[in-house]
């Protein structure tokens, strides 16, 4: 097996929080059987067998150091490689930094379609669902009174209300709306979820 452009494997920070930080299968057994440094456990993450399939809703999961890595079990949902004499070994999903306490912010700048995504696609005036066709982004405080293109002061809007609107503030139309919009949090990351354990942490 050719661990070259494989991924399988995520980092967390020694509180195990994702640290936005994810690395080729080939790289992970690098970092993680590296005797010297020692900066990394692995989370050996195992599903109880139940009535003929995994119970993947309740997962066991233990930190495990290199040297007892080559001891475990290969289940059909653990990764794994063969080494020396053909024997397997799992490949780490999740790499524990143990001396490493900090998170990558992924900090975002807003844009239309992270707009949506954070309204969900309702009006955050009226509540209604809306399609592409039918609603826009508006700003709360108009740009022509000095309103910037910030998480706070763009929501998603119904088109034909956002017109009615106009530059008026809200208040002229005893409107307001019905959330205060927001800076989404800055540890979500954008990332493919290319393995089941990863859905644990990210």
């Amino acid at each position: 097996m050719s661990l070259e452009g494989r991924t399988f494997t995520i980092i967390l920070n020694s509180s195990w929080q994702f640290t936005g930080k994810i690395l080729s299968a080939k790289d992970a057994l690098t970092n993680f059987f590296n005797t010297k440094e020692k900066k990394f456990d692995a989370l050996c993450i195992d599903y109880n067998f139940v009535d003929g399939e995994y119970d993947y809703a309740n997962p066991q999961i233990n930190p495990v150091g290199p040297d007892k890595w080559f001891d475990l079990p290969i289940f059909p949902y653990t990764p794994s490689v063969s080494i020396n004499n053909d024997k397997k070994i799992r490949i780490p999903t999740i790499l524990i930094a143990k001396r490493y306490g900090r998170v990558h912010y992924a900090k975002k700048k807003p844009s239309k379609n992270r707009i949506w995504e954070r309204d969900k696609g309702v009006c955050q005036y009226t509540g209604k669902q809306l399609t592409r066709n039918n609603g826009n982004i508006h700003h709360i405080v108009p740009q022509s009174k000095g309103g910037d293109s910030s998480w706070e002061n763009m929501i998603l809007c119904d088109k034909n209300l956002n017109s009615k609107l106009g530059d008026k503030m809200p208040n002229e139309h005893n409107i307001k709306p019905i959330k205060q919009p927001f800076e989404p949090s800055m540890y979500n990351f954008d990332i493919r979820v290319k393995h089941r354990d990863w859905k644990l942490f990210v």
